[in-house]
């Protein structure tokens, strides 16, 4: 049993060193590919190509052959991903990224790795589909992703007056609309702000509910320094109705960690509504222009509050320290740690905070 955790503990390693290494090659392609695009005014590209994705969660990198003529293109590929909705996972893809103008479909299956799941039973491994249409308008994101497949959970169950959570692998259907805005972007100023909504079936119980969120970050960029500031507000509930009758209820609430991305690897309590300001700062030592590389420190802070059934206000707060290296103005791979309201320590590592943005 030890052996085997110790196992799990090195192919986690293994893989955020392969994640990180694929992030940067495909980072370093595609400023090349730009570079060579904006030469030409006719565009006809066939090759292998790497895409990775790290501005927000979840972070991906997709490799595959890209064809592209003019504005027109299509992207067959297969991928790693790394989500922390339901906690921290790392799953494999396969699908195909469809670009016309405006519009873009970006369409997905993906198996859970990890946690590592192969040796369950096949009713309990965790398979799923994501299908994405989305709109760029100036300014202005428009996404209509939905998901379908298995996922776990926790069931909740009563003995007599006392609560249990029982985990439980259902499947589930999820659609929902999210738009993303660039208010701001001046180079040393950048402000978006992102809105969601989510609904989520669950067929075999009937059971629904709702998710809204929204994120409101600003980064100022002076020359030694970036300053970050970010409001977050998440709210979920069940719907009831006379139509809907749910035969089970599940737990729906969300830690702090699925709002900040900082874990504790602790049991946390969980909300249904939570606002959560946060801050933080970098400090370069040697920072030589734009888009330079360098090592940077920071240090963070966020506090607000959250509501569930227990209580309707509770105390979230977090702070603590980091380091990282920015490439390129635009990849900050980071490393934070400290603790939050209840002394836990918590820990970020990862490719890019959800305060700071790149500019």
């Amino acid at each position: 049993m030890i052996n085997s955790l110790k196992d799990g503990e090195k192919m986690k390693k293994i893989l955020c060193l392969i994640f990180c290494f694929m992030m940067t090659a495909g980072f370093s392609q595609n400023k090349e590919e730009l570079k060579n695009n904006n030469e030409k005014e006719s565009l006809n590209i066939s090759k292998f190509n790497i895409l990775p994705h790290y501005f927000g969660f979840p972070l991906s990198v997709k490799f595959g052959w890209l064809y592209r003529q003019n504005n027109f293109s299509v992207f067959p590929n297969t991928g790693i991903f790394f989500s922390a909705d339901n906690g921290p996972a790392i799953s494999s893809s396969i699908g195909m990224f469809i670009q016309k103008d405006f519009f873009k479909w970006d369409i997905n299956a993906f198996y859970d790795f990890v946690p590592f799941t192969m040796h369950k039973k096949v009713s309990d491994q965790i398979v799923y589909a994501r299908n994405n249409f989305i709109f760029v308008i100036n300014r202005l994101k428009i996404s209509f992703p939905a998901r379908v497949g298995r996922r776990l959970v926790n069931e909740i169950k009563f003995t007599g007056s006392q609560k249990e959570l029982l985990p439980k692998t259902i499947t589930e259907i999820s659609q929902g609309i999210r738009f993303d805005v660039y208010l701001a972007d001046l180079g040393y100023l950048k402000a978006t702000t992102s809105f969601s909504f989510f609904t989520d079936w669950i067929p075999e119980s009937r059971f629904v509910n709702y998710r809204l969120k929204f994120d409101l970050p600003v980064t100022f960029k002076l020359y030694y320094v970036d300053v970050g500031f970010v409001y977050t507000f998440y709210n979920t509930g069940r719907i009831n109705s006379k139509n809907i009758n749910a035969a089970a209820d599940y737990q729906i609430e969300k830690s702090q960690e699925a709002m900040t991305r900082r874990f504790s690897f602790k049991d946390v309590q969980k909300y249904s509504s939570m606002h959560i300001w946060g801050a933080e700062i970098r400090w370069y030592a040697a920072r030589t222009g734009v888009n330079s590389s360098g090592f940077f420190i920071s240090a963070f802070a966020d506090a607000g509050f959250g509501s569930n059934e227990v209580k309707k206000i509770n105390l979230i707060a977090e702070c603590g320290l980091g380091a990282g290296y920015t490439l390129f103005d635009n990849v900050p791979f980071t490393f934070q740690a400290g603790f939050n309201q209840d002394l836990k320590p918590i820990f970020f590592l990862g490719v890019v905070s959800r305060i700071i943005q790149g500019v």
